[in-house]
Formats: C-alpha cells, sequence, structure tokens
C-alpha cells in the first residue's frame, strides 16, 4: 500500500489519524516560557573576547592607516621640495639669460 492510499481513507477523506498538527507548539505567534532561555555561564567571556577581537583589529586598521598616509605624505612633500628646487634653478637660469640681453653679452638669433 503506497503512502498517499495510507492517508486517505476509505471514503476519499482525510484519516482522523493525520490531523494533529504537531507543529503548532512551535509557532512564532505563541509565548515562550522565558525562564527557560537563560544565557550560558561563559557569555561574559564570549563578549569579552569578542570585543577585544573587534578592538584588536581596529587598532591594526588604524595603524596601518596612519603608516600608509605617512608614506604618502613624505613621499608629497620629497616631490614638492624637488619640484621647488627645480624651479628656483630654472629661475636663476632665466635670470642669468635676461642680464646677458641686458647687457649685450647676448643677442637674439
Amino acid at each position: 500500500m503506497s503512502t498517499a492510499n495510507g492517508i486517505l481513507n476509505a471514503d476519499g477523506g482525510l484519516s482522523k489519524e493525520h490531523d494533529h498538527d504537531y507543529e503548532s507548539l512551535n509557532r512564532f505567534y505563541h509565548s515562550r516560557d522565558i525562564s527557560k532561555t537563560q544565557p550560558h555561564k561563559f557569555t561574559f567571556v564570549v563578549v569579552r573576547k569578542s570585543m577585544q577581537t573587534r578592538y584588536f583589529l581596529e587598532i591594526v586598521f588604524f595603524l596601518t592607516l596612519t603608516v600608509y598616509f605617512q608614506y604618502k605624505l613624505i613621499a608629497l612633500t620629497h616631490a614638492w621640495n624637488t619640484a621647488i628646487g627645480e624651479l628656483n634653478i630654472l629661475n636663476a637660469s632665466l635670470i642669468e639669460i635676461q642680464a646677458k640681453f641686458a647687457n649685450g653679452l647676448m643677442t637674439r638669433p
């Protein structure tokens, strides 16, 4: 005999032995007994370790960003000072060329 045939009785309706809802006690809309729901005794330890891990990762991330930005700032300062030095050399060369033109030591081609 098949399972479907076992569920149905001879007159075609559902049999009474399968009418009970076995999950009705577990429905979300039923209130629960709060006294059965207690945290385990290591709850504080778990939360403390979790927070320690979180703050450790935050410190590592912060220090990594600090070192990275410091490196980038040093590179920018070095590039800026190099550019200023080169501009000073260029400016001195232009002043020298203008002075030679003014004294007649150089003529335009």
